[in-house]
């Protein structure tokens, strides 16, 4: 399935390193599988919102949460 990939900050670092930050950033369950899908595996946002029921653009948004939390526990 086609569809519009989010453009991560976290492109750099390994599947563990970012599967490590989902875990530390604290941003529960549904969040995790986002961040999972996305920044992983690299599903469109499109397909993840399908699989949970939501637009591409409440994906966006909450990735836009997601990646805040993981920024901050970061640094």
């Amino acid at each position: 399935m086609g569809g519009q990939r989010y453009k991560s900050e976290f492109s750099g670092y390994t599947a563990a390193q970012i599967a490590q930050m989902i875990r530390d950033a604290n941003i529960g369950r549904e969040n995790r599988y986002i961040a999972k899908r996305v920044f992983i595996d690299h599903a469109p946002m499109v397909e993840v919102g399908e699989q949970l029921g939501y637009h591409r653009s409440t994906i966006s948004r909450r990735l836009a949460y997601i990646t805040e939390r993981m920024r901050n526990i970061q640094s």
